[in-house]
């Protein structure tokens, strides 16, 4: 077929397009507001070995090895409970909580997203207090660099991300029921 039979087909079927993508649009925003909006907090933590003059590769190796095993420790299960516990949470609630180490630093992030953002920035700041006074060793410097801040409402353009993802998804299945119906 030639590209002006194509564009005819389209042409005449634009109905089927029209409608599909109306119907997208619709969909996508009764979906959204079924889903509770979702927050997070992050905040970020230095590991600082303590040494005397400048460090030995093996202090680094050490201070990297300590970092992912607070990375570990602040996303274990136990540690989560204990920080449901410090929070005044139910038991059944979950906070979703990640941690890494920001490459070529000393620099942990931990992350909490949660629907309440008061509650994600709290998680965040507690779960910081809770690393840091789980510090056994006392060789290891570990401050707050960056706390976490209530986080915003979703942007406008998160929002226009959706809208214009939902006119892709409604303009492909148009087109695609436009050709289907003219067979």
């Amino acid at each position: 077929m030639e590209l002006n039979i194509y564009l005819q087909i389209l042409a005449r079927r634009k109905w089927i397009i029209i409608i599909t993508v109306l119907a997208t649009l619709v969909g996508f925003f009764i979906a959204q507001s079924f889903i509770p909006p979702s927050y997070e907090a992050e905040t970020v933590l230095r590991v600082i070995p303590y040494s005397a003059g400048d460090p030995q590769y093996t202090q680094l190796v050490y201070a990297n090895r300590i970092m992912n095993t607070y990375i570990e420790i602040a996303t274990s299960g136990p540690f989560l409970d204990a920080l449901n516990q410090e929070l005044g949470l139910e038991e059944g609630h979950l906070l979703e909580v990640t941690a890494d180490i920001i490459p070529d630093t000393e620099l942990i992030r931990i992350t909490v997203e949660d629907s309440d953002p008061y509650l994600a920035r709290d998680a965040a700041n507690t779960l910081a207090a809770m690393v840091i006074s789980e510090n056994p060793i006392r060789d290891l410097n570990i401050t707050v660099v960056d706390p976490a801040v209530t986080p915003k409402p979703s942007s406008i353009l998160q929002s226009l991300v959706t809208i214009i993802l939902a006119l892709i998804v409604g303009l492909v299945a148009g087109t695609g029921l436009a050709f289907l119906a003219e067979n």
